[in-house]
């Protein structure tokens, strides 16, 4: 007979452990950005990152008996929430009793529930360490119309099921946005909610609960698209709890005149961006890498790759003394391409990757309707908490509103 306890241990001692291996593994950035380095620390659920502010103070050559001055470099404490990401699935009792006397059904089972929940962890991170952590999905594309059915900038972000907030920012953030689930996705631009919603164009579709109107906060992970930003182009704006305007040690390079992509642009970005750091990695759109191809190609210049962690290439982008990967990713916002130093960056994370357990200790748990009543189903729920940090913004830079044509 196949009880709950051994799901439980098929899911604990053979699905946790693989996704655990293989998830942060699966991405570009979530191969190259470094778990918990030194200089991240927790109080609870607060991160606390220490940030380089100034360099080393005073290195000087004064003759061979000339005074030696003392020097140190300036740090600044900084302090972020940490976020709670959770995903679910349910097994179905029928399912468990179809299982039974057949070997090697349930494993099947259950391993496919934990590729699917793998997967979708992955998606959400990813687009997740791209974004500015407001959770937007997408946006409402077109004149106001009271309608299930509306026309969206995208649906890459949408899942069937998927239970959404829809309006304006200011809605959002006052808990007054409409809820909608989603029925079906018709096409690239194209859903249908399982009712009708009154919208206007440019409403922001987020996920259910991605802005805390408890907390006033957004909830979801900080990413490079505030991570990497500066007062001039996001105005008032502040970098993990320090305001920009007056700390100019938080203010990226940021290139935001919209124009056609040019070689000269990335090589003044990585320019400036290697003043401070050591940049290693730049991120970029499909259509933007294969502007940058396209550049060379006219120019008829070869186009090495260069190996990464892991399996991934990139092309090759050579400035100064070191070749630096340019690697494309679905998840970057359109129009956006970043020079990283990624030994700046940290994937903060309160504990592993793990299943939410209840009161008992069990990580399967009983399923009710929304009247009360038990489903014959169980849930198990993997959990994630931490943020991305960052410990010196000058040492990373962004060109946005760049266009391949």
């Amino acid at each position: 007979m196949i009880t709950i306890a051994q799901i439980s241990a098929l899911l604990e001692k053979l699905i946790l452990p693989t996704i655990q291996d293989q998830l942060f593994n699966k991405t570009v950035l979530l191969k190259y950005f470094k778990k918990n380095m030194d200089g991240v620390t927790f109080n609870n659920d607060k991160i606390y990152i220490t940030a380089l502010t100034s360099g080393h103070s005073w290195v000087g050559f004064t003759g061979a008996t000339g005074a030696i001055t003392t020097g140190k470099s300036t740090d600044q404490q900084m302090v972020v929430s940490a976020k709670y990401g959770y995903g679910s699935h349910i097994i179905w009792d029928s399912a468990i009793q179809t299982a039974k006397g057949k070997p090697g059904s349930l494993v099947s089972l259950v391993k496919k529930l934990g590729r699917d929940l793998e997967m979708e962890f992955k998606k959400s991170l990813n687009r997740q360490l791209f974004w500015d952590g407001k959770g937007t999905l997408t946006l409402i594309d077109g004149a106001g119309v009271a309608t299930a059915t509306q026309t969206v900038d995208s649906t890459r972000f949408l899942r069937v099921g998927q239970v959404l907030e829809v309006g304006t920012t200011a809605e959002i953030e006052a808990g007054t946005a409409d809820e909608v689930t989603v029925a079906t996705i018709n096409s690239a631009t194209s859903v249908t909610f399982t009712g009708a919603v009154t919208t206007a164009d440019n409403d922001v579709i987020i996920t259910k609960g991605a802005y805390n109107t408890t907390d006033s906060q957004y909830e979801e992970l900080d990413g490079l698209s505030n991570l990497v930003s500066n007062e001039t182009v996001d105005a008032g704006s502040s970098f993990q709890g320090i305001v920009r305007a007056t700390n100019d040690w938080t203010n990226s390079y940021v290139d935001a005149t919209s124009a056609v992509l040019t070689e000269a642009q990335i090589i003044d970005l990585v320019a400036d961006v290697a003043e401070f750091g050591d940049p290693d990695l730049i991120m970029t759109t499909v259509t933007l890498q294969n502007k940058y191809s396209s550049l060379l190609a006219s120019q008829k210049r070869f186009m090495n790759t260069v190996d990464l962690k892991g399996w991934f290439k990139g092309l090759e982008v050579s400035v100064g003394s070191q070749p630096i990967p340019m690697v494309s990713d679905y998840d970057c916002p359109a129009g956006n391409l970043f020079v990283l130093d990624t030994s700046s960056f940290s994937l903060a994370e309160l504990n592993k990757l793990q299943y939410l357990a209840d009161g008992s200790g069990s990580i399967m748990t009983n399923v009710y309707d929304t009247n009360g009543a038990r489903i014959p189903a169980f849930q198990t729920t993997m959990k994630f908490y931490g943020n991305l940090v960052c410990t010196n913004p000058r040492a990373n830079g962004k060109l946005t509103n760049k266009t391949a044509s």
